[in-house]
């Protein structure tokens, strides 16, 4: 025989039998071990895309306009706009009764506010605040945009005293309003008809400046870091670093979504902005010609509207990962049995969609309640706040909840619709036996009143309405 390699050289077979054993008695071991965390004492969770109740999650869905008249469509926030003029009676002066009204009244149904304060919204009186009009800001008239009545007037955008003032009222906006639970999201506003940035077709000649505009979005990013505020396109500045401080709406949602190249989703892309939404919300307003017909089949048909036609909503969705999104046409009409399917179906498709996979209860050597689980997104874009994580036991005989603790440092925004298992923890001492009790797991709306966000899970509200229940607490 050659001379070979030690490896290599014949080995008798007894020897060689206890080798192969041993190999796979270690292979076992090593299997056992990496597959413990699959199967040992962690519990799977049944995915339930259509839980009752899960089309009411807050802070996502179909929103009508706030009006206070009872609406049969399931929805979790309310819209309304609000002059400026109502507001801001001086540079430092500020009444904020008009917007207090209304959040209160939407916080007491239980839903979050979104809304948008404007100058200029064609057909309404003028909305710039009384005192600039009369300090001598320029005011222009105008018959088109639909201010046939020529009620509304729009204010010379680049006047210094008024930019200045603007500045001022974001400031104290944000001093009042930043992460009050109240407010689901927040539209810029201000500049432009309806709010919306733009005077056309009147621009260029009434357009406020770059440097005007960046001003007014520096103000908005300082003022706000904790409620989401939203910018109609990100043509408003060229500043890289404003366009992605801030998540944005298409008002011409199936309309001028997609395309041509001038539209919202085209728009995100020349700006690198098509990832934003992993970050920032997107939302809008269906394209008010469309509302009525859009669920009249699913996939909705293309119709024609003035010099376009409508998109497919579902590819809309889809390609502009939208939580939220305006309709009061849902709101404010009865609709038919395959009406209201269809918009339930879309309704699914805006926002999140959380579902716990599994989870895993041990007790440590200290005492210490050891609770682990991995978290799924099934829905197309993040929940964008960080509410709090609550555990309960709860005793099925007595029916009796205790509140264990909560983690609140879930990072929830971190987790994507990607596919991927993401994994939260919690632990907490109990100073009494839990044997016999289940875990129960919810997130805590911070709206005294609030909607419960609920799991797409099967055992969601299986013990207590507004919670998941785990599996029962090992002794």
């Amino acid at each position: 025989m050659k001379d070979l390699p030690q490896i290599f050289l014949p080995i008798p077979m007894r020897r060689r039998l206890a080798l192969l054993l041993a190999a796979s008695v270690l292979g076992f071991v090593a299997s056992a071990r990496a597959n413990n965390e699959a199967v040992g004492n962690w519990k799977n969770h049944a995915h339930a895309p259509e839980i009752a109740g899960i089309e009411e999650n807050p802070l996502k869905g179909m929103i009508p306009y706030e009006s206070g008249r009872k609406r049969s469509f399931p929805h979790s926030m309310e819209w309304f706009y609000v002059p400026l003029s109502a507001i801001q009676k001086g540079d430092e002066e500020f009444d904020w009764e008009p917007i207090e009204r209304r959040l209160a009244e939407i916080a007491g149904r239980g839903n979050h506010s979104v809304f948008r304060v404007y100058l200029d919204y064609p057909g309404k009186p003028v909305g710039t605040p009384q005192y600039l009009i009369d300090a001598g800001v320029p005011m222009r008239s105008y018959t088109d945009a639909g201010n046939h009545n020529a009620a509304s007037k729009s204010p010379d955008w680049n006047a210094p005293r008024l930019v200045a003032a603007l500045e001022s009222f974001i400031s104290h906006f944000g001093k009042k309003y930043d992460g009050d639970p109240r407010i689901g999201f927040l539209t810029a506003g201000l500049y432009g008809f309806w709010g919306e940035w733009h005077n056309y077709p009147h621009d260029p000649e009434w357009e406020m400046k770059a440097g005007n505009r960046d001003r007014l979005l520096n103000a908005y990013r300082h003022a706000f870091a904790k409620t989401h505020v939203l910018l109609r396109n990100p043509m408003g500045t060229m500043n890289p670093e404003l366009k992605t401080s801030f998540g944005y709406h298409d008002d011409s949602f199936a309309y001028e979504t997609l395309r041509p190249e001038w539209a919202f989703v085209p728009r995100l892309q020349e700006n690198g902005l098509l990832d934003s939404w992993k970050l920032k919300p997107i939302g809008g307003e269906i394209r008010p010609e469309l509302q009525a017909t859009i669920f009249d089949r699913w996939p909705n048909l293309p119709v024609k509207v003035e010099r376009g036609a409508g998109e497919n909503l579902a590819e809309c969705l889809e390609a502009t990962h939208a939580t939220w999104m305006l309709n009061e046409h849902l709101f404010a009409a009865p609709l038919t049995d395959s009406q209201r399917k269809n918009a339930l179906h879309a309704q699914r498709l805006l926002g999140y969609e959380l579902q716990v996979t599994r989870s895993s209860i041990e007790w440590d050597e200290r005492g210490n309640l050891c609770v682990k689980l991995k978290i799924k997104n099934a829905g197309v874009a993040p929940f964008y706040y960080q509410w709090p994580a609550e555990f309960a036991a709860y005793d099925p005989g007595a029916k009796e909840t205790r509140v264990l603790g909560q983690a609140t440092n879930w990072a929830l925004p971190d987790i994507l619709p990607d596919g991927r298992e993401y994994q939260r923890e919690f632990s907490a001492t109990p100073t009494e036996n839990l044997r016999g009790q289940r875990l129960l797991l919810r997130l805590v709306n911070p709206l005294k009143n609030g909607k419960p966000l609920r799991f797409a899970n099967d055992r969601q509200d299986g013990d207590r309405e507004g919670w998941l229940t785990l599996q029962d607490i090992p002794d």
